[in-house]
């Protein structure tokens, strides 16, 4: 193999890199016009005392509707909090007492323990 066809994978590896950068470049430009835009519509619909604004599409296709409090899809946040409820419930009802205690039977129980550590 010859020096220049070395010299010519050379160049043509650092033209692809070029390119790439160039690609990656106007990629991240792109991003960062599609933020600021949904930062504009954020803020005119909060000015305009809206609580929903067309942003960016749903990863789970739920549309472009976002809440203007938190930027969230409103659909997912609603999954979400019943998720965590759900599973809340399960644990309160796993550990709570047998029947509960009535008032007299708690002040009974606090006077119990007070006279025991005096």
């Amino acid at each position: 193999m010859t020096d220049t066809g070395r010299l010519d994978r050379a160049t043509a590896a650092a033209q692809l890199a070029y390119l790439t950068r160039l690609q990656l470049a106007e990629r991240v430009a792109d991003e960062l016009a599609a933020i600021a835009e949904a930062k504009a519509a954020r803020a005119a619909a909060k000015a305009a005392g809206l609580r929903l604004y067309a942003g960016k599409p749903c990863p789970r296709d739920h549309g472009t509707d976002r809440r203007v409090s938190d930027g969230k899809c409103p659909q997912c946040a609603r999954e979400a909090t019943r998720a965590s409820m759900r599973k809340r419930r399960g644990r309160v009802i796993a550990s709570s007492p047998a029947p509960a205690m009535t008032l007299k039977q708690r002040l009974q129980a606090i006077t119990d323990r007070h006279r025991a550590q005096t």
